[in-house]
């Protein structure tokens, strides 16, 4: 694309927790950079706890939130962004769309959502309505579910990955696992499938396996998750949910982009997103996961294959500029380029 676009992200940046440094949110801001676009960016979050005292969320939104969107209408009408993201559809109010939509009336809106059952939630929904375009992480009903909300274009776009930061790390002891999870056992919001529930109850017993952030284990920030990653033999990559067409969390992409073999429950169509067996193994209950990871801990070489095979994919068909020009792709021409393509 010859031209460039200004680009105004509003999300929750996390800016002052070492999560910040792993998160989607920032892989999409050297994406866009990298493609030649210029990036404003509003913390909302952040900016909120500017304003008022208080931690909990929804006191800060109710004695900060005027005064944050007061700033952010200010720096949208100086800035006049072509393309506005919003990348977690949560806590910017309607009202406050509205004058932004009024004040930016050429530009194009986008909604990005990495969560769940939208149809279940109320206040991401509202806003749905209000983009041009929604992205989201599945292919299945839950994408659709925004189009029967009113969304003109929907579309599915898969987490990038980063490979300045997400690449296989030095080896290192005290990282060093046979099987990893990081992540919740279970969603708070959602049931949760019982095969992860399973998995990681018996790899909570297995001395040679390590979990983070879930069934009481503490949580891995900062780049050292990504170190350990790249320091397992075999990275587990399971959702609460495993229904939706297409659907994996960034948990996925970070995987098998620090280089690790990844076992990830089957969702339908994955083979379109990483080949099984070649770049990826799929594994399609507890069972089987537990059978496969025996075998492959005692192959190495075929599990070294595989995991160079998916991080090259990774790397070279995920990483955050490729996918960047996929969405202004999609905002400038209705579509865009890739095997997985799914927009309506």
């Amino acid at each position: 694309m010859a031209w460039a676009k200004r680009i105004l992200i509003i999300g929750d940046f996390k800016l002052h927790l070492p999560e910040s440094l792993r998160i989607e949110r920032r892989h999409w801001i050297k994406g866009f950079v990298r493609s030649g676009c210029d990036v404003q960016t509003f913390s909302y979050r952040n900016i909120v706890h500017h304003f008022t005292p208080f931690h909990k969320r929804k006191y800060a939104l109710l004695f900060g939130r005027r005064k944050t969107e007061e700033s952010l209408i200010q720096i949208a009408e100086s800035y006049r962004p072509e393309m506005v993201l919003i990348s977690n559809m949560r806590d910017i109010s309607l009202e406050c769309l509205d004058v932004l939509r009024d004040a930016l009336k050429h530009a194009v809106f986008l909604g990005r959502d990495t969560d769940w059952n939208p149809a279940q939630n109320q206040e991401r929904m509202q806003i749905a309505r209000k983009m041009d375009i929604v992205l989201a992480t599945n292919a299945g009903s839950w994408l659709q579910d925004y189009k029967k909300a009113g969304v003109p274009v929907c579309a599915f776009m898969p987490c990038p990955c980063e490979p300045d930061i997400q690449h296989p790390y030095e080896s290192d002891p005290h990282w060093q696992s046979d099987i990893l999870f990081i992540g919740r056992s279970e969603h708070p919001m959602h049931a949760t499938d019982p095969d992860r529930i399973a998995i990681l109850k018996r790899l909570s017993r297995m001395p040679s396996a390590r979990m983070y952030g879930g069934l009481g284990y503490e949580r891995i920030e900062r780049l050292d998750a990504f170190r350990a990653v790249s320091n397992t033999k075999i990275a587990l990559s399971i959702n609460a949910d495993n229904r939706q067409r297409l659907c994996h969390s960034d948990r996925f992409i970070n995987c098998l982009s620090c280089g690790a073999f990844t076992l990830a429950k089957w969702v339908p169509d994955s083979n379109l997103l990483f080949e099984d067996g070649r770049e990826v193994k799929y594994f399609h209950n507890a069972q089987e996961f537990f059978d496969l990871t025996h075998w492959y801990l005692q192959h190495e070489e075929e599990r070294r294959s595989i995991a160079q095979a998916g991080m090259e994919k990774a790397h070279s068909q995920m990483n955050c500029t490729l996918m960047a020009q996929r969405v202004l792709d999609l905002v400038e021409t209705g579509g865009y380029s890739a095997p997985w393509k799914y927009v309506f």
